[in-house]
């Protein structure tokens, strides 16, 4: 099949909470957005701006008068210039750098663990969706490459495979993560996995048993703050926020303890364990921490245990490899530097880019 990106919006919008205007060159950077995440197609919403009926104040790549380009239509005309200019050079047989290719990344993603997840949230501040986004996000922030993935995929071709709050399990899929990673893959766990069977019901076990030989651990309990409390955990000797989930976990001889609980009557029980097993490894990230910061230096930590360094990308920018060519978009309101090589050349853009720019370049000597 076809992924792409269906309504792409060419202004301002009728129904949003927040309708601001598109800061210049948002359109134009959200298009090339989508061609770096691999899209095959995109679609804008809409052409002409209505002058009658309920999206009346919804724009349009073209004004009131169905002849005028809105700023929006500039920007696409823009994008679509480019487009044909890189489509000139571009190289479907090319392969990506080793160094790109080593950080990939299977996000896996099941509905029915977010839907069982916030049907029972424990804690009201939980959100099965953004705990997600924040580990997406972390990927992101150091430039690797992520595919979303359900349960079909060949899972070894990823040298990373993330679940994050996976609460639904069967033998068929533990089997198969404990295959991936005997075989040399390295597995992400995080807050909640493993708690239950794909019908919702909890193991006639103790909590998430059947994960233990896999993650290298019991887990004992768990414990959810209010919003108004928060927790701490120590973490490469410096204490972290946390408030939403704390799995308290109990590891087993040779699996080793990354970050424990500052605080509370578990002070200094492991929440975070890594267990060698096989050719690969298994990280169970037992907290949900307050923002991301905690997450992110967790995640660079693993990498640097299997020997892949991570590097976190200026803030705000989001950077791809496409068919040969590396872009990157600029989501920050401060100038930014792209990290090119030496043997970079240009094709759009340039090594420094304001607010909202875009670059892509090529690595070729």
């Amino acid at each position: 099949g076809l992924t792409g990106c269906m309504e792409l919006q060419p202004g301002q919008v009728n129904w949003g909470s927040n309708n601001y205007q598109p800061y210049p060159g948002a359109i134009r950077m959200w298009w090339w957005h989508c061609f770096a995440g691999g899209s095959k197609y995109v679609s804008s919403y809409r052409y002409r701006q209505p002058r009658y009926g309920m999206e009346q104040y919804h724009s349009g790549m073209v004004g009131l008068d169905g002849v005028t380009p809105s700023p929006g239509g500039k920007e696409f005309m823009q994008f679509s210039k480019e487009l044909n200019q890189v489509r000139q050079l571009v190289d479907f047989s090319a392969k990506p750098p080793k160094e790109y290719l080593a950080k990939k990344v299977g996000f896996m993603w099941n509905l029915d663990n977010i839907w069982n997840t916030d049907l029972l949230k424990q804690n009201q501040s939980w959100d099965g969706y953004e705990h997600l986004k924040k580990y997406y996000q972390i990927f992101k922030q150091y430039g690797a490459p992520v595919d979303i993935i359900d349960e079909t995929k060949d899972f070894s071709q990823y040298p990373f495979l993330v679940a994050p709050a996976y609460q639904l399990l069967d033998s068929n899929l533990i089997a198969r993560w404990q295959k991936y990673v005997n075989d040399g893959g390295n597995l992400i766990l995080t807050v909640r996995s493993g708690q239950k069977d794909r019908n919702g019901y909890f193991w006639e076990k103790p909590l998430s048993q059947p994960l233990y030989k896999l993650i290298g651990s019991e887990v004992s309990f768990f414990d959810v703050l209010s919003e108004s409390h928060k927790g701490k955990i120590d973490f490469n000797n410096k204490q972290y926020d946390w408030q939403m989930w704390g799995d308290v976990l109990n590891p087993y001889k040779g699996t080793e303890v990354l970050a424990t609980y500052a605080d509370q009557f578990y002070k200094g029980k492991p929440c975070v364990v890594f267990h060698k097993m096989g050719k690969g490894s298994v990280t169970y990230i037992g907290i949900d921490a307050k923002g991301d910061e905690l997450e992110a230096e967790i995640i660079k930590t693993v990498f640097s245990k299997v020997n892949v360094p991570l590097e976190k990308l200026p803030e705000g920018l989001a950077m791809e490899w496409r068919d040969g060519f590396w872009l990157a978009m600029n989501y920050a309101s401060n100038e930014v530097e792209v990290p090119s090589g030496i043997n970079a050349k240009f094709i759009v853009g340039q090594k420094k880019l304001k607010t909202c720019d875009v670059a892509i370049w090529t690595d070729k000597k």
